[in-house]
């Protein structure tokens, strides 16, 4: 399957969050979750990894800590005369989550008035 034939079957939330993250369990980078959805998130940073990459990703929202695993599918870094323009990021896809993080999505758009893209 095309990954154009398997973009956007679900809905994205835009919501930025600081998020921590990392491999093998160590959150040692930081960067900014720009939308979420319940398959992954697209997450920004000056620290990309590779497509393929196995990582832990936590975000703390509204005094409740999220934690979650994923793998790299996608990987994009900006030149450093372009990162204001168009930032390096990494699209992620969820290998394991909680369900509160599965509860929050739920909530997101009717309690938060967060805008979610069409599927």
């Amino acid at each position: 399957m095309s990954r154009s034939s398997n973009v956007r079957k679900v809905r994205r939330y835009h919501k930025r969050v600081m998020v921590r993250f990392g491999v093998q369990g160590e959150l040692g980078c930081s960067g900014v979750i720009e939308n979420v959805s319940a398959r992954g998130l697209y997450l920004t940073s000056t620290r990309i990894f590779p497509p393929g990459t196995s990582l832990a990703v936590e975000f703390h929202l509204e005094e409740q800590a999220y934690r979650m695993d994923g793998i790299v599918r996608w990987a994009r870094r900006a030149p450093p005369n372009l990162i204001r323009v168009a930032p390096s990021g990494m699209g992620i896809e969820l290998t394991q989550a909680p369900e509160a993080f599965y509860a929050l999505l739920m909530t997101l758009e009717t309690q938060h008035g967060i805008r979610a893209s069409n599927p």
